[in-house]
């Protein structure tokens, strides 16, 4: 690929070649193709690539689903490649649906494995700046998630900076509908703790979120450190410190339907049926129908008399 090296930067196409800004090389050149969107669309030659786009426009709905739901916790801790990260890992799971064919694939449909441990900052991770083990456990109602965490002492399980004062955990649970794109996020945060305290202090997080089925469910865990001043506590700057990762993720099953069948009304009789119908005995037999008793089938003949033991 050509590199632009003179002091005027050359963006957009330029006779049979197309200059270009790439986030990680700089301003590029390269040649243009026969193969344009047109083609792309209609020429049979491209229906694999066709079905792949469909699969990745799904995903890339989703993705920007889980980034609205979560914008609020990931804004201050999310790094530049965290966007493609997510698109990998939920286009992973949607080529993992075994149910549609391909173009026709859905998440919801597919093993959502890859998405589990995705961190929003690369530079770190939550079980790297806080050394515990916790638990994630269903509350009293399938609305409610409980996290714990027991014996935290701050001086031997946080990895935390010189500067930080104080920290705090954050928890956050969403559903997400890939169809509609709608969400529904609940987050939780803790007080803010000493950073440095040798105390033991347990941990308790509840997330409520009315229960949406047919949807994806998805958890993430977070921890920022802070800086208390005049009785204030103010986030510290540097995202190596801080670490946001996605430590749940559950296919949320929908809701069977019971088809619920149909009474039969009787058709009305029309005018030749009712004009034409014969008429029936007690029984229900129509007349001129009843079955005649064998023993009365020849009336001119002479009966034989009983056998006597």
């Amino acid at each position: 690929m050509a590199k632009q090296t003179g002091i005027i930067i050359l963006e957009g196409p330029i006779g049979d070649d197309v200059g270009y800004i790439h986030p990680k090389f700089g301003p590029l050149m390269r040649r243009k193709t026969s193969v344009n969107a047109e083609r792309i669309r209609t020429d049979a030659a491209f229906a694999r690539v066709r079905e792949n786009n469909s699969d990745f426009a799904h995903g890339a709905a989703v993705v920007k689903s889980i980034r609205a739901a979560f914008k609020a916790v990931y804004t201050p801790v999310a790094d530049r490649h965290m966007t493609s990260r997510l698109t990998s890992a939920v286009t992973t799971a949607i080529r993992t649906d075994t149910t549609h064919v391909p173009g026709k694939r859905s998440i919801l449909h597919g093993d959502i494995t890859p998405l589990l441990g995705v961190e929003f900052n690369k530079g770190t991770s939550f079980i790297r700046l806080l050394r515990i083990p916790y638990s994630v456990m269903p509350g009293n109602d399938r609305d409610t998630t409980v996290t714990s965490f027991t014996d935290v002492i701050p001086a031997h399980h946080l990895y935390a900076p010189k500067s930080a004062s104080h920290y705090r955990v954050v928890s956050s649970v969403a559903y997400i509908d890939p169809t509609t794109g709608n969400h529904a996020v609940q987050t939780t945060t803790s007080e803010a703790l000493p950073a440095k305290d040798k105390t033991p202090v347990n941990i308790s997080l509840t997330n409520t979120l009315a229960y949406e089925p047919g949807t994806l469910r998805l958890h993430v865990l977070g921890i920022e450190f802070m800086q208390e001043t005049n009785g204030s506590y103010y986030p510290l700057a540097n995202k190596a410190f801080h670490a946001l990762t996605l430590v749940g993720a559950e296919i949320v099953p929908a809701l069977a339907v019971r088809k619920i069948k149909k009474r039969r009304t009787p058709r009305p009789m029309t005018f030749l049926q009712r004009f034409f119908r014969q008429p029936v005995d007690r029984a229900g037999i129509p007349r001129g129908r009843q079955s005649t008793p064998v023993g009365d089938r020849h009336p001119g003949r002479r009966k034989s008399p009983p056998e006597t033991g």
